[in-house]
């Protein structure tokens, strides 16, 4: 099992502000991904989270 750190900058709806988020995740396997959203593309998407916590991330290249 691999654990990531990953950080994402997110830009306020009111403003410029950024804010640094971070969430401990699972990488999943493309397969599991590929079962789940349709037109998963794993050549330019990293999977990313767990089944039943409400945590997951989705990064396109």
């Amino acid at each position: 099992m691999v654990i990531i750190l990953i950080y994402m900058y997110l830009i306020a709806v009111t403003g410029t502000e950024e804010v640094m988020n971070q969430v401990d995740l699972t990488i999943v396997d493309d397969s599991v991904c590929a079962n789940r959203y349709k037109g998963y593309m794993p050549n330019n998407k990293l999977c990313a989270g767990y089944e039943n916590q409400h945590k997951n991330f989705c990064w396109v290249n």
